[in-house]
């Protein structure tokens, strides 16, 4: 059985981060899929300025509780998306080395083997085994984690 962690918004304090970026916008905005593709839709505006947001990842907080999973687990990972479209480019190596860096500063211990990187966030499905733990903030990303034979909690709110 292996533990997979996300992230952004699990121990990363994304909320706070993407209130930098985008002053307005409201947590439920970018957490429930039903808001997406509206007028003011927080993940294109992000789309629109990636390379400025995704870029600066270094800054976000780490949020509690996970240390201490990690710390005293055998077989944690670090599950986490980077933009699919991203995959090959500089902006792939940039993105992979901050979330690296983030890790490393927060997580004792820590080794880049424990972190890995999904080609964008509906990936993470394909790495999910019978008994496999996800911890993840986007319902969407549960659904598919159980559909394919894993436990999933989802993380409400950072």
């Amino acid at each position: 059985m292996t533990v997979y962690i996300d992230m952004d918004g699990v121990v990363a304090d994304f909320a706070s981060w993407m209130k930098t970026f985008i002053p307005d916008i409201e947590e439920k905005h970018w957490r429930d899929e039903k808001h997406r593709g509206t007028k003011n839709d927080p993940w294109a505006i992000m789309d629109d300025n990636v390379e400025e947001i995704y870029k600066d990842f270094g800054t976000l907080d780490l949020l509690p509780f996970f240390q201490d999973m990690y710390s005293t687990m055998s077989d944690v990972k670090f599950l986490t998306a980077i933009p699919k479209r991203w995959y090959g480019t500089d902006n792939w190596n940039i993105a992979k080395t901050n979330k690296l860096n983030w890790l490393d500063k927060h997580f004792e211990g820590f080794t880049t083997d424990d972190a890995i990187f999904a080609k964008g966030s509906g990936d993470k499905w394909n790495y999910a085994k019978p008994g496999d733990i996800l911890f993840d903030d986007l319902e969407g990303n549960i659904k598919k984690w159980r559909r394919a034979g894993g436990i999933a909690i989802h993380v409400k709110g950072s």
